[in-house]
């Protein structure tokens, strides 16, 4: 193999592995912001099963009383 051969290879890795590296660093910070937004997405889904467990709660009441008054 002549060094020629041999640098062309090296160059080929090198690239390589930078362009994994500027992949990882872009990909990495989106990654971490799409999980904090999934918190904020549950949080935000278990303040609204409460609420709605609320509203059952007093349709259940009404329905309940406007049964008894037709009886």
């Amino acid at each position: 193999m002549s060094l020629d051969s041999v640098l062309g290879v090296v160059t080929i890795i090198l690239a390589i592995i930078t362009a994994a590296v500027t992949l990882g660093a872009l990909l990495v910070p989106g990654q971490r912001a799409m999980r904090q937004e999934i918190g904020k997405l549950g949080d935000g889904m278990s303040r609204l099963e409460e609420r709605m467990g609320r509203l059952e709660g007093w349709f259940e009441g009404f329905l309940q009383g406007k049964r008894e008054a037709d009886v």
